[in-house]
């Protein structure tokens, strides 16, 4: 991984990587995962600290209203979940390009007061 604007820190150099573990999926040796482990020596606290606030930030905009607020967890689409999670975000970005912050009370407000939905 390598930490840059994106997350609004700037390093000179990539990590080093220590260690490679391989961790098996059930029964199928073909499905393996690749595992890293980071060197945090040579980078400021600051520089990490940044770096998961973040992650963080993502984690908190997306994947926990996408969990909570759209029960996207609870879901029992098998069929092509992929499709549904896709209109969810499709949904969401059209709340937050039109400046809602609390989705919760929006999806609310638009499930109670269908002739709003429009505005939304």
């Amino acid at each position: 991984m390598i930490l840059n604007g994106g997350f609004g820190v700037s390093l000179r150099r990539a990590p080093a990587y220590s260690s490679v573990r391989f961790i098996l999926h059930g029964l199928n040796a073909d499905e393996m995962e690749r595992v890293f482990r980071e060197h945090a020596a040579g980078f400021p606290a600051t520089a990490w600290a940044a770096a998961i606030r973040g992650h963080w930030g993502i984690e908190n905009r997306n994947h926990y209203v996408r969990d909570v607020s759209c029960d996207e967890d609870k879901s029992r689409i098998r069929d092509n979940p992929g499709i549904i999670a896709r209109a969810r975000s499709f949904a969401l970005n059209i709340m937050r390009k039109n400046g809602i912050t609390n989705v919760a009370q929006a999806l609310w407000n638009g499930g109670s007061h269908p002739g709003i939905q429009g505005a939304i």
